[in-house]
C-alpha cells in the first residue's frame, strides 16, 4: 500500500472533521485546516474538494466555494471512473470499492491520484456540521 495516499485520505478526514467541529462550536476556521485540505487535495477528483467547497459555503466565502466547484466540473469529464465505497450507487455508473481496494494493495496509487477516479463522497457522523447550512461562520 502506498502511504502517501492513505496519508493524504486521512488529512481529508482529519481537515472536515475539524472543520466541522469549529463549525459547530461557532470557531474561526483557521489556515491549518485549509492547508490539511490543500494537502489532501489530489486523492481524486472530487471528493476532497467537494468537502472543501461544503466547507467554504458554511464558512460564507461563496466565491471560494463555487470557485472550487467550477474546478471539479471542468476536471470531471468522461475518463474519469466513479469508485463507489459505499455500495449504493448503479454499478452500470460506477465502479465497486474492490477496483479501488485492489489498486491500493498493488501499489497503484499513480492510477488513483492521476485524477482520473472519482470516490464517492461520505461524511463521517463527525463532519455533519459540514452538511449544515444553518452555519454561522
Amino acid at each position: 500500500m502506498n502511504i502517501d495516499y492513505i496519508s493524504r485520505y486521512l488529512q481529508q478526514h482529519l481537515a472536515s472533521t475539524a472543520a466541522s467541529i469549529c463549525l459547530q462550536h461557532g470557531v474561526y476556521i483557521g489556515n491549518r485546516i485549509v492547508s490539511w485540505y490543500s494537502a489532501a487535495i489530489d486523492t481524486d477528483v472530487a471528493s476532497t474538494r467537494l468537502k472543501l467547497a461544503s466547507m467554504l459555503y458554511c464558512k460564507r466565502d461563496l466565491q471560494m466555494a463555487a470557485d472550487v466547484l467550477g474546478d471539479v466540473e471542468r476536471r470531471y469529464d468522461n475518463t474519469v471512473q466513479a469508485i463507489c465505497g459505499c455500495n449504493r450507487m448503479d454499478p452500470l455508473v460506477t465502479k465497486p470499492r474492490k477496483v479501488f481496494t485492489e489498486l491500493l494493495h498493488e501499489g497503484n496509487t499513480d492510477v488513483l491520484m492521476t485524477n482520473r477516479v472519482a470516490n464517492c463522497v461520505r461524511f463521517l457522523r463527525q463532519e455533519v456540521f459540514l452538511c449544515s447550512s444553518t452555519s454561522t461562520l
